[in-house]
């Protein structure tokens, strides 16, 4: 075997046994790949410098989940592309050992992901092709092939009819194109020992594309003892899925522009490339394809300054904080007012519910999300705390029972257990099948009742005292998310589900309209997300909040709370039994009235 082919095996099984007593330069296992590099190819094929290093040092120590958050022309599909052809190419040269599959040759398969195949043909799997066009015309040579129709390399031997059987491979797998099921099923992968993922442009995936990526992962590691995956990115927003999956405990806050390296709160290892820091400022003319004086001045210009967003993405590779010029709610908010954090009660809370129906599987969850109202120990202050597990009622759309009567008779039942009265539900009331109607009939009068694109209710406005909600918003829904808003700012939003936080964080104003403030529509929503993914949990969390505002005048800033007087404080929830006759004693309009706390 050729130096550079040993180089290769030993940089890839150096960790086992009997590579792992090879006597490695300087005990830096990298070094042994630069070795084979600087041997296979010419400087003008292959130029390295400290943040190519730096990528291979930590492609070569990390085993799992790796994340390399760059800006533009750092060079990352580059470098990705390098390792993962000479990690395949190594997998075919060791010897055979029966006693160890891993240690067969041709045991690795390899996935390079990107949005679509013009953006694999420019990424990372270019990468790859280039640099097997090198060794293929280089004095070594080697025996593999790249068929463009089917975006795979394979050895040579392996006929183009045979490529789908042929396990031992690298595919180029275009995650954008066809339909999400489609997309799912291209990522799921093969099984060999080894497995390798190069996740290219994550950061511009769809929700739902970029969540089958992740979800694979687990399928794909089945019988696996050699797994990696290396998401690559520039990070343009927080909300997005290379952002979160490279946030650490405690969410951006806790970093600061001098962070490079970290441990992500999914467990990734996480590098930053910052164009300042880049060594083409320091080598212009070896270097010209990095970032440049000149490259980052015009980001500067196209940017607008140093400050700007689209600077911090593309040339510092730290995801931009929100603006808020766009969003209701952004994640500062979400941190900054604690609205993820549990809380501890003095006494006993309230229990409420709220009831956001969907009638497709396109796109929409039937969620029914239970919070509890009362002061929180240590404040006194009066706070909503919501059940960080939503419960998403399941629909059978084989079933002979309607889908109404299927959410209506499966959040009775769940109401009953949680021991919430109708007068504490709210429904989402917008859609042509009244699933508050239902309910009322089979659980008991007095749900509140809300359509997201009425006009608000004739309240007060705690912002502007002289005018009322509906002289401000256009619709009930906007009027629901700026509410929640107030409640947030006070400190009076507790333990919000985190799915909740995302899509409140994701939900803009329509800027197409003047005059009164408008949201988004769920449709709007949808089709912006390109996922088809529906706001279902916030809407569930925002409408509770809204009920306790309009029905139970529970005021943003204020603590004059002491309970809708259902029970005492020192009382039990019901139980289910009892429940019923409860049910039944409030299923009278004259009474509810009577309190004065109804509409």
């Amino acid at each position: 075997m050729v130096d550079p082919m040993i180089d290769l095996v030993l940089w890839q099984r150096f960790r086992k046994p009997p590579y792992c007593h090879a006597s490695i330069p300087n005990g830096n296992p990298h070094e042994l790949f630069m070795s084979a590099t600087r041997t296979l190819f010419s400087k003008r094929q292959l130029a390295w410098h400290r943040w190519a290093e730096r990528m291979i040092h930590s492609y070569t120590n990390t085993e799992g989940f790796l994340i390399w958050l760059g800006a533009g022309s750092s060079g990352k599909s580059h470098i990705a592309g390098l390792a993962l052809l000479l990690d395949y190419v190594a997998s075919f040269n060791a010897a055979a050992d029966d006693d160890d599959p891993s240690e067969y040759p041709g045991n690795l398969y390899g996935m390079m992901v990107s949005t679509g195949k013009e953006a694999l043909s420019k990424r990372s799997l270019a990468s790859a092709v280039e640099y097997l066009g090198y060794l293929r015309a280089g004095p070594y040579g080697v025996p593999f092939k790249f068929l463009s129709q089917k975006f795979a390399i394979v050895p040579e031997t392996v006929s183009d009819e045979n490529v789908a059987s042929f396990k031992a491979r690298l595919d180029g797998v275009a995650l954008a194109e066809g339909s999400e099921v489609e997309s799912r099923g291209r990522v799921i992968g093969v099984h060999l020992p080894r497995i390798r993922v190069v996740a290219d442009e994550y950061e511009t995936l769809r929700e739902g594309r970029a969540n089958s990526l992740l979800t694979a992962q687990d399928n794909l590691q089945a019988g696996c003892s050699d797994y990696k995956a290396v998401f690559l990115s520039n990070p343009q927003g927080r909300e997005l899925p290379c952002s979160r999956l490279a946030a650490p405990n405690g969410g951006w806050d806790v970093l600061d522009l001098d962070s490079y390296e970290w441990v992500s709160a999914s467990g990734a290892k996480v590098l930053r490339f910052d164009g300042l820091d880049s060594p083409g400022r320091e080598e212009p003319k070896r270097l010209p394809f990095l970032p440049t004086d000149k490259y980052l001045d015009g980001l500067r210009s196209q940017h607008g300054g140093e400050d700007s967003p689209g600077f911090w993405a593309f040339a510092r590779a730290f995801p931009p904080p929100d603006l808020g010029a766009q969003t209701i709610i952004t994640r500062e908010m979400v941190n900054a007012w604690g609205m993820l954090l549990p809380v501890q009660w003095d006494r006993m809370p309230d229990v409420f519910a709220s009831l956001d129906p969907a009638f497709t599987s396109d796109g929409d969850e039937c969620v029914l999300e239970r919070f509890w109202v009362g002061r929180e120990a240590g404040t006194s202050r009066a706070v909503i705390a919501f059940d960080p597990e939503p419960y998403v009622i399941p629909i059978s759309a084989s079933s002979d029972v309607p889908v109404l009567q299927q959410i209506g008779k499966a959040a009775r039942d769940k109401l009953l257990e949680w021991g919430v009265p109708p007068e504490r539900v709210a429904v989402d009331d917008s859609g042509t099948q009244s699933v508050a109607d239902y309910l009322e009939i089979i659980y008991g009068r007095g749900v509140y009742r809300c359509n997201y694109a009425a006009k608000p209710p004739s309240l007060q406005a705690t912002i502007d005292g002289a005018i009322t909600v509906d002289k401000r918003y256009r619709n009930t829904i906007t009027w629901l998310l700026y509410n929640f808003h107030e409640y947030a700012q006070f400190g009076q939003i507790r333990s919000l589900p985190q799915k909740a936080a995302d899509e409140l964080c994701r939900r803009q104003l329509d800027r197409r309209l003047k005059g009164l403030l408008i949201a988004e529509t769920k449709a709007a929503y949808k089709k912006r997300m390109r996922d088809g993914r529906s706001p279902d949990t916030g809407d569930a969390c925002v409408m509770g909040a809204g009920m306790l505002r309009d029905r139970f005048r529970l005021i943003p800033g204020e603590n004059a709370w002491s309970g809708p007087g259902f029970y005492s404080e020192d009382d039990a929830l019901p139980d289910d039994d009892s429940m019923g006759a409860l049910a039944r004693e409030f299923n009278s309009m004259e009474q509810l009235e009577s309190w004065g706390r109804y509409r």
